[in-house]
């Protein structure tokens, strides 16, 4: 699915004001680092329906933070350009780095080289495709699994498993990972993330934002995809760190991005997505719009066993390792084709406190689902009765829809502050009105501020077919009406 507001955030998420070392913490959001590949023509780049904006450098680079859980779209506007992108929905402590190439008011984003890091609860496993809150991750052989400072299987992750997931963000909403990092669920209510300036460095103690954070061996220090020792980090450098707040209100840092340093051309980067042409005379293949070249050294592994360009074919979905040459053209280093995850059953998900909760049946976000002895419900890592569930918990139910009525499948549930009601379904389009669409069995109000896409395209409501396959992003109105945030049709082949 591609469905972006994740899972439960059980953790205290902090942001420091831009630049203003002793501002107070506060809640933050997702942070987003992107770059024009076609020049920026003194454009300003806004969050639609927030304050939140900001002006590229001259090469194009651009970061936004704060950006709230669920924003679905970007908008950009300057000189010759008034352009809206969407975007898939963040989840709420989400980093993510994208490119954005823009011709008037038409802008599109090169999915292909869609970075994020995301945290979330396992909600399902099926073989080597994890629901992640209710995003799909992909696990290959090449992925890294970590736990405890030690390499593990994928058997180490359970449904109920606390995760953050890195790895490439496609243009269909699923994950490729290419880390994921097994945590503590006793942490939890420890975690933050924290953006802000260095203004001070003093051995293994930083100040970010006003806030002292404590650098480990263990600490990974990332600038791009680059791991980058501490002594590289300077004063004035904008930080995203992630870390346990410990009792002197500082943060023992686990990860630490230099954030906003795009002005560097990349000389080695990752293209993830699907084949769209190969040619073996030129020695050539695409993934989305980017093109790329092989040549003897060029290595071919992964699903299928393919040994050289001969053995991809459009469709197929690939990661590949790439160098930009002296020309400014790209060859690809590595080529590792893995194996999609199988399309979505229709789905229901909801995110709330929980409203209701009887013997046989739980209410969350508006949506009663029944529960069965199959249901799995976890708090944390421990798994629970139904009985042991109270009005006002926060939590995460993933069901399906019956003739019935929805059926819970998973009930995941967290200490916290209640998020704020979602609800997100899959499946075939059952009916179209005119202001509104129907899916897994439920009615969705559309209004002018709903985003619909097939693909890439933004497209209108009645555009969209009985049928066609889709996902619903929406949120919950005072009197229990579900009104869509995002529809995306799936483009057809």
């Amino acid at each position: 699915m591609r469905i972006g507001f994740g899972s439960i955030s059980v953790g205290l998420l902090l942001l420091a004001g831009c630049g203003s070392g002793t501002a107070a913490p506060q809640l933050a959001g997702a942070t987003i680092e992107g770059k024009f590949l076609n020049g920026s023509q003194a454009l300003r780049v806004e969050v639609p329906g927030t304050s939140i904006s900001a002006t590229p450098s001259a090469s194009g680079s651009f970061l936004l933070a704060q950006v709230p859980a669920g924003a679905s779209a970007l908008h950009f506007k300057g000189p010759g350009t008034d352009a809206t992108l969407a975007i898939e929905r963040v989840v709420r402590d989400e980093y993510r780095r994208l490119r954005v190439t823009l011709s008037g008011n038409q802008a599109q984003e090169e999915c292909e080289r869609t970075e994020t890091e995301f945290h979330g609860q396992v909600t399902a496993i099926d073989g080597t495709t994890l629901t992640v809150g209710d995003r799909t991750v992909t696990v290959t052989d090449a992925t890294v699994i970590r736990q405890n400072g030690a390499n593990v299987a994928l058997s180490a992750i359970a449904v109920g498993s606390f995760v953050e997931i890195d790895g490439a963000l496609q243009a269909d909403g699923t994950v490729l990972a290419r880390r994921i990092s097994i945590e503590d669920e006793q942490h939890e209510a420890g975690r933050v993330a924290l953006v802000g300036a260095l203004t001070a460095i003093d051995g293994n103690k930083l100040t970010v934002g006003g806030v002292l954070v404590t650098l480990s061996a263990s600490t990974e220090i990332l600038r791009g995809d680059v791991k980058v020792d501490a002594s590289t980090l300077k004063i004035g450098d904008r930080l995203l760190v992630r870390g346990q707040v410990q009792a002197d209100q500082s943060i023992a840092a686990t990860r630490v991005r230099v954030l906003g340093d795009d002005d560097q051309e990349e000389e080695d980067f990752h293209v993830t997505g699907e084949v769209t042409a190969v040619s073996s005379d030129r020695g050539t293949f695409s993934i989305g719009d980017t093109l790329m070249a092989v040549d003897a050294h060029t290595q071919f592994e992964g699903f299928g066993g393919p040994a050289s360009l001969a053995d991809l074919k459009v469709g197929d979905r690939v990661d590949a390792e790439v160098v930009k040459q002296a020309d400014g053209s790209l060859l690809a280093k590595e080529v590792r084709r893995f194996h999609p995850p199988q399309p979505p059953s229709p789905a229901i998900i909801a995110v709330g406190p929980i409203e209701a909760v009887s013997e046989s049946s739980i209410t969350v976000a508006s949506i009663a689902f029944s529960v069965s002895s199959q249901t799995i419900i976890r708090r944390g890592d421990a798994t629970v009765a139904l009985s042991d569930l109270k009005v006002g918990d926060s939590a995460l139910v993933k069901g399906r829809p019956s003739g019935a009525g929805p059926v819970a499948d998973v009930i995941l549930v967290a200490p916290g502050q209640p998020p704020e009601e979602l609800v997100a379904v899959t499946g075939p389009i059952e009916a179209v009105g005119t202001d509104s669409v129907t899916v897994a069995g439920k009615l969705f109000k559309v209004d002018t501020h709903t985003v619909i896409v097939r693909g890439r395209t933004n497209v209108s409501l009645a555009s969209l077919a009985v049928g066609e396959m889709a996902e619903v992003q929406a949120a919950v109105s005072s009197d229990g009406t579900l009104v869509a945030l995002l529809v995306r049709v799936q483009a057809s082949n």
